[in-house]
């Protein structure tokens, strides 16, 4: 017994070394899946980061341009205009934007053509803004930010003109139905609108739209953000040489008007940097969607610094030219990822 419990002792060592290196693949290749799985598990989390970073930014760039209209609006009553508010963004965003380039290591000019067509983006941008805080005069943040917010409809429709891009049935309902809440909010006004303000607000939106087809068109062979510099600088030349034939710069004539004029300046700059930056991240398409939130975010503020308030019908209104925004801009996005697919298949 002992001899036949002997030899069997003796003979479970071989075994074990016989199966030790089967145990062994078998180990080395759950510890291979175990990597694959903390890869992949590690890659989604850092993916789930990067887009809520994304989401971040893109909010904070809605809130800090919705803050730029409203703090803009509460400088008038300190002296400052348009004018003097507009250089001295247009100054803080170009020193801003020329730091991350150089950051980056980037060439912050555009050489050629896309020099000149980034000149003329400048200057659509110089009409926009100008028009966009003048109207401020005229009539109420709110209005305003609902006639300015049909720009997106307005780029839908000259592409669409211009055979670049194909509006569809719920696009066209989207720019019915937008037209339809602005006429709304306007016509169910306690006061009659001062036409002034209206007007201007078409023409902010004219100029932001035909500032956002060229910019589709340069921004195919240049670095949006570098382009973005090149138009900061064409800004800041305009409204420079605008404040010279005033003959000075209107700063604010008390030391409480260096809030809101502060406030203005530095919420446009981040606002700038945070929407250039998520552009970079996810996407023009996405941050556009997400970018439709600053209507409400400019009426809500409105109504918390400003007093102002809307009627019922007026949010109606309002209520409708956001849905129709959401829906042409989220159409759009569908559109645009079966075309991808369809592209991949």
């Amino acid at each position: 017994m002992r001899a036949d419990y002997g030899t069997a002792a003796a003979a479970r060592p071989v075994c074990r070394r016989a199966l030790a290196p089967g145990r062994l693949a078998f180990g080395r290749l759950t510890n291979e899946d175990a990597h694959l799985n903390e890869t992949a598990t590690a890659a989604a989390r850092r993916a789930r980061i990067s887009g809520g970073i994304a989401v971040a930014l893109i909010v904070l760039s809605a809130l800090g341009y919705s803050c730029h209209t409203i703090f803009a609006r509460a400088t008038y009553d300190y002296g400052p205009g348009p004018t003097s508010i507009l250089f001295l963004r247009s100054a803080a965003a170009t020193v801003a934007i020329f730091v991350l380039l150089k950051l980056r290591g980037v060439d912050p000019w555009l050489r050629g053509r896309a020099f000149w067509g980034g000149v003329v983006l400048g200057v659509l941008l110089s009409i926009q803004a100008m028009a966009m805080l003048s109207a401020l005069y005229f009539i109420p943040v709110s209005l305003l930010i609902l006639v300015f917010y049909m720009f997106p409809m307005i780029v839908a429709a000259v592409t669409h003109l211009a055979g670049t891009h194909r509006i569809t049935a719920v696009g066209l309902g989207a720019l019915v139905a937008a037209f339809a809440g602005v006429g709304i909010a306007l016509g169910v006004s306690p006061e009659a609108p001062d036409w002034r303000g209206v007007g201007l607000g078409l023409v902010a939106a004219l100029g932001v739209s035909l500032n956002i087809i060229g910019s589709a068109i340069v921004m195919k062979r240049a670095d949006s953000i570098v382009v973005t510099f090149n138009m900061s600088v064409t800004m800041l030349v305009v409204f420079g040489v605008a404040a010279l034939v005033r003959g000075s710069l209107a700063l604010p004539a008390s030391a409480a008007g260096w809030l809101p004029l502060s406030g203005t300046v530095l919420a446009y700059v981040v606002a700038s940097l945070c929407f250039y930056t998520s552009v970079r991240r996810v996407g023009p398409s996405r941050v556009s969607m997400a970018m439709n939130m600053e209507p409400i975010f400019t009426i809500s503020l409105a109504g918390l610094i400003l007093a102002e308030r809307l009627t019922l019908p007026q949010f109606a209104g309002a209520a409708l030219v956001v849905a129709a925004i959401f829906t042409s801009t989220y159409s759009d996005l569908r559109s645009a990822r079966r075309a991808e697919a369809a592209t991949s298949d």
